[in-house]
């Protein structure tokens, strides 16, 4: 039997936790000035909150549902904003059972973890560009299919019954599940929820490799010889149907294939990793990114893009590129630009609302 983490209902409703959850869920929230965030920030309000979800009467309030469309990827998602009072007791949940949480995930699931974003992935691919030849020459890339769409409930609560003692729990973390087969995406909770799913998969991984990384639901493994790829291809697909319900890609861009380092450059996360560890960025960013170099004026959303995308280009290989961003970010004084244009967003959210 697995170690429980330590926590029950009465740590989650304690005022300390209630408080710090409301700091959390109201830093992450846009609307700061929204009526349920103030209604929240008295401690009366939050310890009435705390009362009914510990005499088992808090039911969540419906989500707002929205479409989003990634031009990256030519995809729609289906986004479920939840309710500032679902947020708030979801970051409850969450503080109490975070540090847990981390020490129970594979050490390179690189998503929706404090310090693991794209940056620790980046590197972890140059580290792996320094490995011996031997040890270097294929690489398996794969993703699971809809994912998000496709996590089922079940399975997610399983893992959290193995792991959490207080039955009174599981039933809170089951209210907060909306659908039996799917996680909506936009929600706090759901985060943790994906990567613990996964992460019986990471460690089924590592039994064929220990060069195993993940970022989100694309992963990549290093192997030796092909032989050892083809044996881990053959393995890990009826093991993903049978075990957490899920399926792996096989058709399209992203089905899962046998690489030759040295042929094909390893691409994930933003970044492209050849074999002898030179990084770029993928090509989409890069056309952006020249297209906005190519600018005489800026308005504040192009400026907004140029500041944030000089990181991406700082941290590759391509160097000329980067100074060819930092002049231009000089010259145009784009971080005043976007600084005033923050301020002004500031501002415009403090405005008292007028009372007719």
């Amino acid at each position: 039997m697995p170690k429980k983490w330590k926590g029950r209902l009465e740590d989650i409703c304690s005022a300390d936790n209630a408080e710090f959850a409301y700091k959390e869920a109201r830093r992450t929230t846009k609307n700061k000035k929204g009526y349920w965030v103030r209604y929240y920030a008295k401690e009366e309000h939050r310890k009435q909150l705390c009362d009914r979800i510990m005499q088992g009467r808090y039911r969540p309030k419906p989500c707002r549902v929205f479409i989003f469309y990634e031009p990256n990827s030519k995809k729609t998602r289906v986004i479920e904003a939840p309710h500032f009072e679902t947020k708030l007791v979801e970051h409850m949940i969450t503080a109490i059972y975070w540090q847990a949480i981390l020490r129970f995930l594979h050490p390179h699931c690189c998503a929706s973890v404090v310090n693991r974003g794209i940056e620790y992935i980046r590197k972890l691919a140059k580290r792996w560009s320094r490995l011996p030849k031997k040890q270097k020459k294929y690489y398996v890339k794969g993703d699971i299919k809809k994912f998000f769409p496709s996590i089922d409930k079940q399975v997610a609560l399983n893992v959290y019954q193995r792991h959490i003692g207080d039955t009174r729990v599981i039933g809170l973390i089951d209210l907060l599940m909306p659908h039996d087969v799917g996680q909506p995406l936009g929600n706090t909770l759901v985060q943790s929820t994906a990567n613990l799913t996964l992460t019986a998969f990471d460690y089924e991984c590592q039994k064929f490799t220990k060069h195993y990384m993940r970022y989100m639901d694309d992963f990549v493994l290093m192997f030796s010889n092909k032989r050892k790829a083809q044996k881990f291809i053959t393995y890990i697909k009826p093991w993903v149907k049978e075990n957490i319900k899920l399926e792996i890609k096989t058709e399209g861009s992203c089905a899962i294939q046998i690489w030759q380092w040295k042929k094909k450059a390893l691409d994930i996360a933003g970044y492209i990793t050849s074999y002898g560890g030179y990084q770029k960025i993928r090509r989409k960013t890069y056309l952006k990114i020249r297209n906005l170099l190519k600018l005489d004026s800026f308005s504040l959303h192009q400026a907004y893009s140029l500041v944030s995308l000089r990181g991406w280009v700082a941290h590759s290989s391509c160097s000329k590129l980067s100074d060819a961003v930092e002049r231009k970010i000089q010259e145009k004084r784009l971080i005043s630009i976007v600084s005033k244009g923050a301020r002004k967003q500031c501002q415009e959210l403090l405005k008292p609302t007028m009372i007719q």
